[in-house]
């Protein structure tokens, strides 16, 4: 009976199953945009759970809340108690007035009528009339009524606080109950016929006598200490409780990854500044909800044109993710966007619970209760923040394909998480996972960020199939001067340090993929180069570079000929690319001396 269903412990156990059981992205629910919390505070759900948080609702919110009805109930148990006392006061004064008897007097007479009167009692049955009747009866009388205003004062149902005050009620004629059971026939006949004993003569000129000023004082001090040693504080607790399951901001989910030395929190919001909760995420389609998300943070749009085809130890890490998610639900950020308003608590207040009648009343802020704060502050966490963490960093095409690195935690709304996935999003996944279809990442950095992949050859898209797309080839024309061209119908010795630059900037097996032909016509020399099967990871242009690099590196080769060698090399702006197949019928079909490339390199 003298246990407490609400302590500090339970302020924690509610932040505890907070974090861990409302908070989570398993527990979030897509469709409606709520959070398992958010259910449990509009009192939907059907749990253990949603009947505690009833429970201290109700306690809290009704229209006679449950600290002013115990406190009814204490007052009404305590006047039950003063009766008792003031009986068991009247009898000790009866018994300390009698008249002392002598040995051998007699204590009681009889009249005709069968009535007796008491006329008095000897010293030592005095003192165990007093020992054995009147003390152990102000003692249990004094007992049940502590122990009955705590039972009271640690009621949380509102019903079970009358039906208690009524069981309290009927323990107090148990005595009663007792008398009439056991008592026998005779006694219970002898008892009416005694007459009343004198409880001393009272002072009329005193307005107070000390008896009835003591009973008030007790009165008065019990219902007192009642009031402020169980009732306040086990309000307090209640709050305390209720606040940390359901106050501050209720609407987000998060995501915890940890590893010892690198953990993370990802906070995700159901809507978060610009950010609106959207059930589903209209992708590519134009002027919808993707438009709207890319736009917000990535600066583009979609190609409406175009279809595309994106689509420590552990216990330490825990303290940090129960502190982290804490201080968010906590916080006080305007740029959170409640489903009841936007509101941003002054210091030392949160958000209230919702009222379960009217959903769509804005939660008013309300001042911390003493239990929260003490145990969030022994928990080291803040509470009442303005500033919201960072947002996730998000993909940046101007950074290439470099994973944006994991914050300790940062916020991810679920619009993100509906548009882009999880962190880091499926936008950086579409345009640089090595395990996405080259379709998929080409048409993100062409449509989407209207710029070149800046890994991948998308002429391979174009071209070819998956899974490898490695049907490209391309051709081009160089055009050179020699330094003697008489000597240039002998090219051996320019022909072997072009050869083995190719071979070493494309990193492919020549008589397979390299070919090329040097072709003199007049005094206009032509170097072919084409390329077979080409790497979708392969750039050849880029591989290339500018003709006065490709130059030097020719220059640099061992064996050049300087007397017979390049005096400078011209891009002719003919490359093209085609399918391996086309090149091959290209060649078989060129005739002689115009090859359109057959020599190996």
């Amino acid at each position: 009976m003298l246990d407490s269903p609400f302590t500090i412990g339970t302020v924690e156990e509610m932040l505890r199953w907070r974090v861990q059981n409302a908070h989570p992205s398993s527990a979030f629910d897509g469709a409606s945009g709520e959070s398992l919390l958010r259910r449990l505070c509009n009192q939907e759900l059907w749990s253990f759970e949603q009947e505690e948080f009833k429970l201290m609702y109700a306690y809290l919110y009704m229209p006679v809340p449950g600290y002013i009805l115990s406190a009814l109930a204490i007052i009404l148990w305590v006047f039950t108690i003063m009766v008792e006392y003031r009986r068991c006061v009247e009898q000790a004064m009866a018994v300390i007035h009698l008249p002392s008897l002598s040995h051998g007097d007699e204590f009681l007479v009889r009249d005709p009528d069968g009535n007796i009167k008491i006329l008095g009692m000897r010293p030592f049955q005095r003192i165990m009339a007093l020992v054995f009747l009147i003390l152990p009866r102000l003692l249990v009388m004094g007992w049940l009524g502590v122990i009955g205003c705590i039972y009271l004062a640690q009621t949380v149902n509102l019903s079970d606080i009358v039906l208690n005050a009524v069981a309290l009620a009927f323990v107090m004629d148990v005595d009663e109950l007792v008398a009439d059971v056991l008592l026998t026939e005779r006694l219970r006949s002898i008892l009416p016929k005694i007459e009343p004993l004198s409880c001393g003569k009272r002072n009329v000129e005193r307005m107070l006598p000390i008896k009835d000023f003591v009973r008030y004082g007790i009165t008065g001090g019990l219902v007192a200490v009642s009031l402020l040693v169980w009732v306040w504080p086990f309000d307090h607790n209640v709050r305390g409780a209720a606040m940390a399951l359901c106050g501050g901001f209720q609407d987000f989910s998060y995501d915890f990854h940890y590893a010892s030395g690198n953990s993370s929190v990802i906070l995700k919001p159901a809507a978060y500044g610009q950010e609106a909760w959207v059930s589903t995420c209209e992708t590519h389609e134009c002027g919808g909800t993707y438009d709207t998300y890319l736009q917000l943070h990535y600066g583009v749009k979609n190609n409406c044109s175009v279809t595309s085809g994106t689509s420590a130890t552990q216990a330490a890490d825990y303290v940090f993710r129960d502190k982290e998610v804490l201080k968010f639900a906590f916080g006080s950020h305007p740029q959170f966007n409640s489903n009841s308003g936007v509101t941003q608590c002054t210091a030392g207040q949160i958000l209230e619970p919702q009222d379960k009648d009217n959903l769509l009343k804005e939660r008013a802020c309300v001042t911390l209760p003493t239990s929260l704060g003490e145990m969030l502050k022994e928990k080291n966490i803040s509470y009442g923040n303005t500033q919201p963490p960072p947002q996730c960093p998000r993909f940046r095409p101007a950074s290439g394909c470099e994973t944006p690195s994991r914050p300790d935690v940062c916020v991810w709304s679920w619009m993100s998480e509906k548009c882009d996935k999880q962190w880091p999003g499926s936008v950086q996944e579409d345009a640089c996972d090595a395990a996405a279809d080259l379709v998929v990442t080409c048409d993100t950095w062409e449509y989407i960020f209207n710029t070149e992949h800046p890994d991948y050859n998308c002429a391979s898209r174009d071209l070819c199939s998956g899974p490898d797309y490695d049907c490209l080839a391309m051709r081009g024309e160089y055009h050179i001067v020699p330094t003697d061209y008489a000597a240039w119908s002998s090219a051996d010795e320019i022909w072997t340090p072009i050869s083995n630059v190719l071979k070493e900037r494309f990193g492919m097996p020549y008589y397979n993929n390299i070919y090329m032909n040097l072709v003199a016509s007049g005094q206009d020399i032509t170097f072919v180069l084409c390329l077979k099967n080409i790497p979708k990871t392969l750039k050849p242009l880029r591989v290339l570079g500018a003709v006065n690099t490709l130059l030097e590196d020719i220059r640099d080769q061992a064996g050049y000929n300087p007397s017979n060698g390049i005096e400078s090399i011209t891009d002719s702006g003919t490359w093209e690319y085609m399918t391996t197949v086309t090149m091959n019928e290209r060649i078989l079909n060129a005739p002689w001396p115009n090859h359109y490339c057959n020599q190996f390199a």
